[in-house]
C-alpha cells in the first residue's frame, strides 16, 4: 500500500481541482435513465440533436421537467421508470477507496480543493453527499457550462482567487479534464481507474 505523506517540500500547488465521476466516485451498475428518455423520444420522432448531451449537462431540473423542455408527452408510467432507474443509479455511488486519505494529505499539506463536474442536476446531491468538504463546486447543471469550455474552469479560479498556475487539475478525460485545464494555464493529468491507478499516481511529486 503507497504510503502518503504530507510534508511539503513547496508551496506548489495552492489547489486541486477532481473531477467527479470516473475518478473520485463510481457507479456500479448503470441504468442510463437519460440514455432511455433520449432512446423513448427518438422512437416517437424527435430526431437527435448535435446539443443534446450539453442541454442534459446544463438544465437544471428533473428527468420529467427535461421531457417537458422537449415537449415531449411521456407517460407517467415511463416516467416513474426513469425515475426508478435514477434510483438505483444515485445508491449505487460511492467513493473510490483512496479519496479520503488523498483529501487528508491534501488538507495537512495546505492545498485547497475543487470539485469540477459534467453532471445532470439530479446527481449534484450525491455527489455534495459524498464529497462534502471540497472548498469549490462547479458542476455544469449549476453553471450553464460544461468541460472542456473555458468558462468553467475559469469559475474555478474564479471562486478559488487563485491563478491557473497554481491549480492542479485530475480526471479520467484526456480533452475534459487535460487539454483543457492546461489550455487554462493549469496543470492538467490524467488518473485511469480502469487501469488500476490511484489517484496517489497524479500526486506522486506532490504526495511523497
Amino acid at each position: 500500500m503507497n504510503q502518503i505523506l504530507t510534508e511539503p517540500a513547496y508551496n506548489y500547488p495552492q489547489a486541486v481541482v477532481f473531477d467527479v465521476f470516473g475518478t473520485l466516485l463510481e457507479i456500479g451498475k448503470q441504468h442510463h435513465p437519460y440514455l432511455s428518455l433520449m432512446k423513448y423520444l427518438r422512437a416517437h420522432g424527435r430526431p437527435p440533436q448535435t446539443d443534446d448531451s450539453r442541454f442534459i449537462l446544463t438544465f437544471d431540473g428533473s428527468i420529467a421537467e427535461l421531457a417537458a423542455h422537449f415537449d415531449a408527452t411521456v407517460p407517467a408510467d415511463q416516467l416513474a421508470e426513469y425515475d426508478t432507474a435514477l434510483e438505483a443509479d444515485l445508491n449505487n455511488i460511492s467513493c473510490f477507496s483512496d479519496v479520503a486519505a488523498t483529501f487528508t494529505a491534501l488538507r495537512l499539506r495546505g492545498c485547497r480543493i475543487a470539485i469540477c463536474s459534467n453532471l445532470a442536476q439530479p446527481y449534484g446531491s450525491k455527489v455534495m453527499e459524498l464529497l462534502p468538504s471540497a472548498d469549490v463546486y462547479a458542476m455544469s447543471y449549476e453553471l450553464g457550462c460544461i468541460k472542456p469550455e473555458p468558462q468553467i474552469y475559469q469559475y474555478v479560479l474564479d471562486k478559488l482567487n487563485l491563478p491557473a498556475n497554481e491549480c492542479i487539475f485530475i480526471g479520467d478525460s484526456e480533452y475534459a479534464d487535460q487539454d483543457g485545464p492546461i489550455a487554462m494555464g493549469m496543470d492538467g493529468r490524467l488518473v485511469s481507474r480502469q487501469r488500476g491507478q490511484k489517484l496517489m499516481d497524479a500526486l506522486a511529486d506532490i504526495l511523497v
